[in-house]
């Protein structure tokens, strides 16, 4: 079947169908290759895909850009970068730590939960609390500072 425009169906297909076709090149080069999110045009004559190539380490672990950043940022959210990988107990399930996303505010950690292997967006105070609890030697986080809300979300340099 020829694609004559781009449209939410077409794009869902043809994602799948270039995933299936990446899956033999990543076995060739013992890579992870995953399709991501696309974008169409308005006019349905163009349609972008976004594609993430990821290594494996030695332990079987994906090297995603996730991991890398939560193993970079870990200590700015009073976190360890080794606690990537870990499993917790929040909310009554069990999730394992996979990665971080920076630029989110209020839930930047990654987490898949163990039942089905969805990817959860957790908050940190709640991540820090779960490790502290089942890490009883863990040293404990100092609260995060209360910062006041400005208009705009503008804040004064000068406190």
């Amino acid at each position: 079947m020829a694609i004559k425009s781009f449209d939410r169906t077409s794009c869902r297909i043809l994602s799948g169908d270039i995933e299936g076709a990446l899956q033999a090149i990543a076995a060739k080069h013992g890579i992870v290759i995953k399709a991501g999110h696309g974008t169409y045009s308005r006019s349905g004559g163009n349609f972008i895909l976004k594609v993430e190539c990821s290594t494996v380490g030695q332990d079987g672990t994906v090297q995603t850009k996730e991991a890398e950043d939560f193993r970079s940022y870990a200590t700015l959210y009073n976190l360890q970068a080794d606690d990537l990988g870990k499993t917790i107990a929040f909310n009554s399930e069990r999730y394992t730590i996979s990665g971080m996303r920076p630029k989110a505010t209020r839930f930047p950690v990654l987490a898949r939960r163990a039942k089905d292997g969805k990817v959860f967006c957790l908050p940190v105070d709640g991540v820090r609390r779960a490790l502290e609890q089942q890490e009883p030697g863990r040293k404990k986080a100092p609260d995060a500072p209360v910062i006041e809300k400005w208009p705009h979300g503008l804040q004064p340099i000068n406190g």
